[in-house]
Formats: C-alpha cells, structure tokens, sequence
C-alpha cells in the first residue's frame, strides 16, 4: 500500500444529488464518483468509524490509479481520499473492517505474486502496512475476500487456490479458510476445499467478509460443491474450527426452489443465520435464507422474480429488529442491461418482503454490490456504477 495519505477536498460532485428511481422517499445520493483522484468504481462496503463512512474503491487515486481508501461525511457528503493503493497491494474489492485504530482489509491483486494482499491501515495516519501476501497454491489461496478480525487475528476465505489447485473447481483451485495474525502477519491455512460434498470456492471477493465468527466457530458459504465425488453443486453452509480448521457442512443447497450458489456473506443472529443466494427459487433468481445452526433446519424465506424486486443477490444482509435489510446488483428498473439493482426488507421470521427502492442507474447509481451497513436508522451502501460522471456513488436510505 502506499504509505503516502493523500487529502483532496470534496468535489463539485461529491455534493448531495438529487433522487431518483425512488419507492421510498429517504434515499439520498451522498457522493458521486469522477474517476480520477477521488477514486472509482467502489465494489465493497462501508464502515462507520468517528463520525464518518469509510470505503473503498477499485480504482483511481494516486499513480497507478490502484484504488483508494476514502472517507464520506454522512451529513454533508464531502469526499476525502484517506490512503492510496500500490502495486504491493491493489485493486481493492471487498469491505474494511476496523478494530483498535487500524482498519483491516484485502486486495484482489498486487504483492510479488500478484494475487492479492492482506494489509492493515492506520487509522491516525492512513499509512499502510502489507500484512500477508497470498501464494498460487497448494500452499496457499488466491481472491481473497473481505477478512474478519477476533482476539487478534484475521480470519477470511480466499475464493480459489488451495491444495485443490491445478485440479479442482476451475483448475485455480477451490479456496481455502485463513487465519493471519495481526500484529505478525504470520498466515495459519484452516482449511482447504476440494470442490466435493465439503464446497467450493468460498465466499465472495466483493462485499464484505464472507465469515462469522462465534463462539470460536466460523460460519460461512461455498459457492460451490455439495456433491459428494465430482464438482459442481449448488454449494453449502459449512462451520470451520477457528482452532483446529475441522471443517463440519451443515447444509447442502438443493438448487431449484432451495436456493443455489450462496456467495453473499452469512450473519449471525440468536443462534440463526441469515444469507442469500444467487440462483435458485422459484424463478430462478436468487432467495433469502435461514439456517436455525442448533437444529440444522434451513429455510428459504423469500424468494426473488427478477422484476422490481430485483435478482441475483451476492451481498450480506443487515439485520435490525426482526427485519433483515440487503441488496441487489440487478433487477429492479430497466435502464441498465440486467437491470441496475435494488434494496429491499424482509421480515427474519415471515418472509414478507418490500422492495424499499430501485436504482436508476443515473445519479443515483446502479448496480449495488459491497452490502449495506445500518447507523442511526439509516442505511448506508455503494453503487459500483452511475453517479454525475457514472464511476459509482455513496448512498443513503432511510427505511
């Protein structure tokens, strides 16, 4: 990562745009993207931390234009880059999470093997730090995601590589589950797929971490596997050790009307954990699930048309008070290809959905892919496209 913090002032488009698209009348475009210094094409998440929003964007900002770390004030949508991306770690595509003055991270490429980058940022100066820098297997994963961090280790998947490599899920391998120290950097493989009854390719290099932790269990989703001697699938929810690595699948999705090929994120709630699915449904287009994990019972609590409700969802889910709150990449309104997205509601325990809103894929943005985060009843997320000059936004709702 660059070591060097560059500040730009709020540009003219990082000014409040105005609405539209909208079924509810609380969203707000908060900052809209030029493509240059102040960055581009924002795929992951936010955080909240002091006051303002903190992301990531793919690319743009310094030399090399390897992406950024950036800030948004959520009152009054002034944009500010906090660190710049190298070549020892770019492209950033997934979420940060922070924990005691750093924020933590993952790059899809850069570092001496150029398949990505565990790093760490303090939050005083934004200077960078490369914590891990992954490896092609057998020895190692490449596309990390979005880690996690508990008692003072990082915990992620990587979406390919692995000891499967050269032979499983796409030749690149099936993933792994990793654990690398924060202080040290010093990387421990948990577990390595094999693309068959155990899953394939972990999780999801956009967004946020693919993992939860609990109780010194991970929880997460393959995208992949299921069947128990070739490849294919229609992937799992697996529990990982975080001690040991013993990898236990506690459920394999049926396609069809079960839902198909999680790679959004899970959460954890009592005892309960909420996700999505991309395919699968009754028409195809994606589900929201639950997985009660004491009883091993999952159910698919809504599923997606592919209209206004939009399709394909491949990001985590917020939950607050007894409602689960996500995103679509598509569906929804009709200006883009496949449609440019959508926010929606579910309720965790009948299912009932609202869509709360539909993307333009104007100055609202389009396209929605890093999850949302919710801070003082609102809900916070990014557009990897549209916006004033069509390089992605920072939005608000209020639901």
């Amino acid at each position: 990562m660059s070591q060097k913090c560059l500040a730009i002032g709020a540009l003219m488009v990082g000014a409040i745009l105005p609405i539209s698209a909208a079924l509810a009348q609380s969203f707000t475009t908060l900052y809209g993207f030029a493509g240059g210094a102040d960055g581009a094409t924002p795929f992951g998440g936010l955080v909240y931390q002091g006051g303002l929003l903190y992301g990531t964007t793919s690319v743009g900002g310094g030399a090399g234009n390897y992406g950024t770390i950036y800030t948004v004030d959520p009152t009054t949508g002034a944009e500010n880059i906090f660190s710049n991306f190298g070549a020892d770690g770019l492209r950033p595509m997934s979420s940060l999470v922070y924990q005691a003055g750093f924020f933590y991270g993952a790059t899809l490429q850069g570092g001496p093997n150029s398949v990505g980058a565990a790093f760490a940022v303090d939050a005083s100066t934004g200077i960078g730090t490369t914590l891990h820098n992954f490896d092609y297997g057998p020895t190692d994963g490449t596309s990390p995601g979005a880690p996690i961090y508990a008692s003072g280790t990082l915990y992620g998947t990587t979406y390919q590589g692995g000891t499967s490599a050269g032979t499983g899920c796409d030749r690149m391998g099936c993933g792994i589950v990793y654990a690398i120290n924060a202080t040290t950097g010093a990387e421990t493989v948990l577990y390595n797929f094999t693309g068959a009854a155990d899953g394939g390719n972990p999780g999801n290099v956009i967004g946020g971490s693919p993992l939860v932790y609990e109780s010194g269990t991970l929880y997460g989703t393959a995208f992949a596997g299921g069947k128990k001697f070739k490849r294919g699938g229609n992937g799992v929810i697996f529990a990982v050790n975080a001690t040991s690595g013993a990898e236990t699948v506690l459920y394999k999705f049926k396609g069809g009307a079960d839902g198909a090929n999680p790679s959004g994120p899970v959460i954890y709630q009592s005892g309960i954990l909420y996700g999505t699915t991309e395919g699968g449904g009754t028409a195809g287009d994606g589900t929201v699930f639950s997985f009660n994990v004491a009883k091993h019972h999952k159910t698919t609590l809504y599923s997606f048309t592919g209209g206004n409700d939009g399709k394909s969802p491949n990001a985590g889910l917020v939950y607050q008070s007894g409602t689960l709150y996500g995103m679509t990449p598509y569906g929804g309104s009709t200006n883009c290809s496949e449609g440019c997205g959508a926010l929606f509601a579910v309720n965790a325990t009948t299912g009932a959905e609202t869509t709360l809103y539909t993307f333009g894929g104007m100055t609202d943005g389009g396209v929605p892919m890093g999850g949302l985060i919710y801070q003082a009843g609102t809900l916070y997320g990014t557009a990897s496209r549209g916006g004033a000059l069509g390089f992605g936004t920072v939005y608000a709702l209020t639901p």
